[in-house]
């Protein structure tokens, strides 16, 4: 949570992503409400992120368009029904298009879908905790992303596998997006932080005694980080 986008600066950002894993939240405990209360329901939700801004509306399609995908596929084990449900499902967030339509035909053009760079995408993710010592940050990352690896391979480990689905499609449209888009920069790398928070939340230890071990590490990492960050401010 406490990202390079947090401690840059990006504020309408930051609120955009919280209010889109808020949503992303209220969308995994709705999904046993009928098609036409649910549309009513994440309309506006959509709209409320999307004026918060652009990278956040983004990052909620992505991370409900790939759960919807994961549980509709579960249940009807089809690919034209799960396409189907999705599409239905995913169509009230995709109101802010209009808006988006209208904006960009009164603006600037899309030369900056093609500024796609992929040496800086390779980079990116040892950034995800950018701070005040770049080989103490990304040692960090790195530990992070060990312990999910491990989480994932390891012998009796707990896997929600919708929200494991959600990650993968934000994976994918990280390697997928340029790194501008509507003239803002870092457009691909805005998904990072979320990426990491719904796969770390998709893995969970065996057991309590691993359980509490790595809650003993997320605090230890979280309060270095921390006091590391007040000296250097």
């Amino acid at each position: 949570v406490w990202s390079f986008s947090f401690v840059s600066g990006f504020v309408n950002y930051t609120l955009a992503l919280a209010l889109a894993l808020l949503v992303f939240a209220l969308w995994i405990r709705c999904r046993a409400v009928p098609l036409l209360p649910h549309a009513l329901i994440f309309a506006p939700l959509g709209i409320m992120v999307w004026v918060a801004h652009t990278a956040g509306w983004g990052v909620l399609l992505v991370m409900a368009g790939g759960w919807q995908l994961a549980t509709a596929w579960q249940r009807s084990r089809s690919l034209p029904a799960t396409i189907l449900e999705t599409a239905s499902r995913i169509l009230p967030l995709l109101v802010p298009l209009v808006f988006i339509v209208v904006w960009r035909s009164a603006g600037a053009g899309t030369q900056d879908l093609f500024a796609y760079d992929l040496f800086s995408k390779l980079i990116w993710p040892f950034n995800l905790l950018k701070a005040e010592n770049k080989a103490f940050d990304i040692t960090c990352v790195v530990t992070i992303g060990a312990i999910a690896a491990w989480l994932m391979i390891a012998r009796g480990s707990r896997k929600c596998g919708p929200l494991l689905a959600s990650a993968g499609a934000m994976t994918l449209a990280y390697c997928a997006m340029p790194a501008m888009l509507f003239n803002s920069a870092f457009a691909d790398a805005r998904l990072l932080p979320a990426l990491a928070i719904v796969a770390l939340l998709a893995l969970a230890p065996a057991n309590a005694r691993q359980a509490n071990a790595l809650a003993l590490l997320a605090l230890a990492l979280f309060f270095v980080r921390m006091g590391a960050m007040t000296i250097g401010w």
